[in-house]
């Protein structure tokens, strides 16, 4: 359960380093949970522009293929 949370051992002393311990523990365990939510931000953006660009040069080799192709049919 420990290990779960990265409580680790604590170095402060006394009870109100106990509530210290625990308080920062969370708090790194939320900075962790959003530290995830923007990776998975950053990664779905990064997709995004990826297929943006991607569609946009498929638009513009569109047209090439499409003439290409009616050379072949031609000859």
């Amino acid at each position: 359960m420990k290990a779960d949370g990265k409580l680790g051992r604590n170095d402060l002393l006394g009870s109100l380093g106990d509530k210290i311990h625990a308080l920062l523990c969370g708090a790194g365990h939320t900075i962790r949970l959003i530290l995830r939510k923007l990776r998975e931000l950053l990664f779905f953006c990064m997709l995004e522009c990826l297929l943006d660009s991607l569609d946009a040069w498929i638009g513009f080799c569109g047209p090439l293929t499409a003439l290409i192709g009616s050379r072949q049919m031609m000859a």
